[in-house]
């Protein structure tokens, strides 16, 4: 019995934010809106993963993802997992996120981090 609580602690949990207005389930729980949970990486659904643009690179190696297919791949990301990545991003890809997301899910809170994200660059550089 203390072996198996010892390998539930090193299972990779992923974070699940519900930034809809009406509560969502995964592996069995309700995530009510406006909240995060935590769960097994085995237990959430493909569309709840946070985006996996590096992995896919390293996948084939010397094989360039386009900047549109990066983005998209990060925005199947919650809003809290691609809030992480903005920092990371070069302008062009930052505008093309922001487009993308415009035409997309349209996620306000998301577009007001992209451009506060905007607005931080453009005081830095002048």
């Amino acid at each position: 019995m203390r072996e198996r609580g010892i390998k539930e602690k090193n299972v990779e949990k992923i974070p699940v934010h519900n930034n809809t207005a009406m509560p969502i389930y995964v592996g069995g729980a309700m995530i009510p809106p406006g909240e995060t949970r935590h769960f097994n990486a085995d237990q959430v659904p493909p569309e709840y993963r946070p985006a996996q643009a590096k992995e896919a690179q390293a996948d084939e190696p010397g094989k360039e993802i386009a900047p549109e297919e990066g983005v998209k791949l990060i925005l199947a990301g919650t809003v809290d997992t691609v809030k992480a990545t903005l920092a990371d991003l070069s302008d062009a890809t930052l505008a093309l996120l922001k487009d993308a997301e415009e035409a997309g899910k349209n996620r306000s809170s998301l577009l007001e981090a992209v451009d506060a994200e905007m607005l931080k660059r453009q005081a830095g550089g002048e």
